[in-house]
C-alpha cells in the first residue's frame, strides 16, 4: 500500500477525536491511487459528491489535496470521479485540471 493511498483512506475513515467533523462524505469510496510524474492521481466514487451540511466544498478538496502533498510524494492531486475528471462539486468546482497544495483553507 502506497502512503497516498494511506492518507485518503485515513481521510475517508475520518477522527475517532471528539468535537471534529468528517470534510469527506462517509458515502465514499476510494476506487484507487496512482502517481505518475509527479501526479497522484485519486479516484473515488460518487459519494464523494453527497453534499455534507456546513462544509465548504473547498474544504473538502483542499483537505484531500494538502493531506496527499504534505505525506505523500506528489506536487499535484488529480481527483476522479469513477474514473472521470470531468465532473464537478457542487457546480462550483471542477475536477479536470490537478489541483496544487493550498494553505488558504487552514485555520492557524
Amino acid at each position: 500500500m502506497t502512503i497516498e493511498k494511506a492518507i485518503v483512506e485515513q481521510l475517508i475513515k475520518g477522527s475517532d477525536s471528539g468535537g471534529a467533523f468528517a470534510a469527506i462524505p462517509a458515502e465514499t469510496k476510494l476506487l484507487g491511487v496512482s502517481i505518475k510524474d509527479d501526479i497522484c492521481y485519486v479516484n473515488l466514487n460518487e459519494g464523494f459528491l453527497a453534499e455534507i451540511p456546513s462544509v465548504n466544498p473547498k474544504l473538502r478538496v483542499h483537505s484531500l489535496v494538502n493531506s496527499v502533498i504534505e505525506g505523500g510524494n506528489c506536487r499535484q492531486v488529480q481527483i476522479l470521479i469513477n474514473g472521470n475528471p470531468s465532473v464537478a462539486l457542487n457546480d462550483s468546482l471542477t475536477f479536470e485540471k490537478p489541483f496544487k497544495k493550498d494553505m488558504k483553507m487552514v485555520e492557524e
